[in-house]
């Protein structure tokens, strides 16, 4: 890493108001949970801009996700989980997608999304990767 670039990221460490909880990862991105913030470092003009990306409220469809072994691999291999719920009708879905794998074009879902649909019941209706339309 450059020194310009090293002293660029000192100077935003000590300028963000972020607690100490917060891990520094790749000098790309910050992870505070549960919110993750991505930097874009542009060295050059010194400017710094950011986008959060937060998690669904806690409700009992993600919790009764968080105990099935499928999202338990899914949210071990995920290094910047970001958790999303809606209704369709009747069905809760919940999705799962990994940050580090954007969702590139507006009519595909983003790679390594995992989906999982619950009746009213919390029973699982259908559950894996979304696949493209």
């Amino acid at each position: 890493m450059s020194a310009e670039r090293s002293a660029l990221l000192e100077r935003i460490k000590t300028r963000l108001p972020i607690p100490l909880a917060v891990q520094l990862m790749n000098q790309r991105m910050i992870a505070v949970d549960p919110v993750l913030i991505n930097l874009a470092i542009a060295v050059t003009d010194a400017s710094l801009t950011y986008r959060f990306y937060p998690d669904a409220a806690p409700n009992p469809y993600i919790e009764a996700a968080k105990r099935l072994p499928e999202v338990q691999t899914v949210l071990w291999f995920a290094r910047f989980p970001v958790t999303r719920f809606h209704k369709e009708g009747a069905d809760a879905i919940v999705e799962i997608s990994d940050l580090r794998f954007p969702q590139i074009r507006p009519d595909r879902p983003a790679s390594f999304t995992y989906r999982v649909r619950f009746a009213a019941d919390q029973t699982v209706l259908s559950q894996g990767w979304v696949k493209p339309k």
